[in-house]
């Protein structure tokens, strides 16, 4: 029998957290054959009694990075950790998305800017339009902001990103993620299994709408051409792996979403290929939950 950690964080982080997939695929792998538990990654353990240990819900990385780096680096050394830890490190930083671009993946347009200088630059690039200002790391749409390219809060946020060591993208505001048009496509080993659609969270001006991160998830059919740009991300990304020699685990993801969005009269462009610690949504796609637990059978015989 194979032993797995499901690597989370502590359940006061996780209180208010909707959609938590590790409790159900937890006892789905147990139904399964599977000795698997809940591993906190924080907590003092012997990583190397597992087979596995499988990244779902540790979403405290963000305040603690260096902490996480650093536990990164020493537990792959005591345990197969699945997503790849290499492509994690790699997906962590946002400057991923210019990779995915240089091989052909056709990405939502992306400055980066390491000071304000360049910030100020990429702002006065968009005119009139609206922008959409974020860090390289960061997780649940913190720091995130939607604003008028001339707006003073939006290189006021640049600054703070800036302060706090993180590097800024400034992205044009689509309308169509305003008008709930952003789809996320979850994949297990590379086959698409469900969608979902993302509705709106960004205030215009900063913050957000309701005054607070909310997320409202529902399911949806992906158009062929969303599947197909989801396709190519993943085949990009092996690409990527292989050319930097990170294996056969980097190059076929056990889990990942891509999160598209289609402009109007326009083709699908990617925003981000989460590979490190999204939520797959398995609660709202029939048999989801099953395919998940098949794809790590499959990847624990590999």
């Amino acid at each position: 029998m194979k032993r797995v950690a499901l690597i989370s964080t502590d359940q006061q982080t996780l209180k208010d957290e909707e959609h938590l997939d590790t409790g159900p695929l937890n006892d789905a792998l147990k139904a399964s054959g599977v000795d698997s538990e809940i591993a906190v990654w924080h907590e003092p353990r012997d990583w190397s009694v597992y087979d596995a240990a499988i990244f779902r819900s540790p979403w405290d990385y963000a305040e603690r990075t260096e902490e996480f780096m650093d536990w990164l680096g020493r537990a792959e050394t005591r345990v197969r950790l699945i997503n790849s830890p290499d492509l994690i490190r790699w997906n962590l930083d946002k400057r991923y998305l210019r990779e995915l671009a240089e091989h052909g993946v056709e990405v939502v347009p992306t400055t980066f800017c390491e000071n304000l200088g360049q910030c100020r630059e990429a702002l006065a690039r968009h005119g009139g339009g609206n922008v959409v200002v974020k860090p390289n790391i960061s997780l649940g749409s913190q720091n995130t902001g939607l604003f008028a390219a001339t707006d003073p809060a939006a290189l006021e946020l640049c600054g703070h990103i800036l302060e706090v060591g993180k590097v800024v993208l400034v992205q044009p505001a689509i309308d169509a993620i305003q008008d709930n048009a952003e789809h996320g496509l979850l994949f297990f080993n590379a086959h698409h299994s469900h969608t979902i659609q993302k509705c709106a969270i960004l205030k215009h001006g900063g913050g957000y709408l309701g005054g607070r991160y909310t997320e409202d998830i529902r399911p949806v059919a992906p158009t062929g051409d969303e599947v197909e740009l989801g396709n190519r991300a993943l085949k990009a990304i092996a690409a990527i792996a292989e050319a930097k020699g990170w294996g056969e685990d980097a190059s076929t993801p056990l889990y990942a979403r891509i999160d598209v969005v289609t402009p109007p009269g326009s083709h699908p462009l990617l925003l981000e290929a989460e590979l490190f610690e999204p939520a797959m949504f398995v609660d709202l796609a029939d048999g989801a939950l099953g395919r998940f637990v098949a794809a790590i059978h499959e990847k624990l015989r590999a």
